[in-house]
C-alpha cells in the first residue's frame, strides 16, 4: 500500500494517477506526519522591516501562477509561513526529531 508520510492526503499534479493516496493515519500510522519544507532564514539580528519585506517579498513569488505551478509538478505544495510560525515549527520539529536521532545514533555524513 503506498501512503503520504504526511497526516493528510497528498495532492497535486503529479499524484494524477492515484489522486487520493492516504495519509499516514488513514494506514495504521495515528500521529505520524513527517514533512520536507524549505524555509529562508537570517540571523536574529536582522532588523524587523528587512524580515518583513523578505517575507512579502517570498509570499509574492511563491503566489505567482506559474512559480506555484512549477512546485506542484514536483510533488509538493506551498505553504508559506509567517517567520513566527517557521520559528515555531523549527522548535517542534527540534523537540521531535532530536530523541529520536539520540536513541537511534543516527550520524549525518
Amino acid at each position: 500500500m503506498t501512503a503520504s508520510t504526511s497526516r493528510r492526503r497528498s495532492r497535486g499534479p503529479r499524484r494524477a494517477g492515484a489522486p487520493d493516496i492516504p495519509g499516514a493515519a488513514e494506514v495504521g500510522l495515528p500521529g505520524w506526519d513527517a514533512i520536507a519544507g524549505f524555509g529562508l532564514f537570517t540571523t536574529a539580528k536582522t532588523p524587523r522591516p528587512v524580515v518583513t519585506k523578505l517575507d512579502q517579498a517570498v509570499v509574492e513569488f511563491l503566489e505567482r501562477p506559474e512559480v506555484n505551478e512549477a512546485i506542484l509538478k514536483q510533488g509538493t505544495e506551498v505553504a508559506p509561513m509567517k517567520p513566527e510560525e517557521l520559528g515555531a515549527f523549527v522548535k517542534s520539529e527540534l523537540a521531535r526529531w532530536t530523541p529520536i536521532i539520540k536513541a537511534t545514533g543516527m550520524k549525518a555524513d
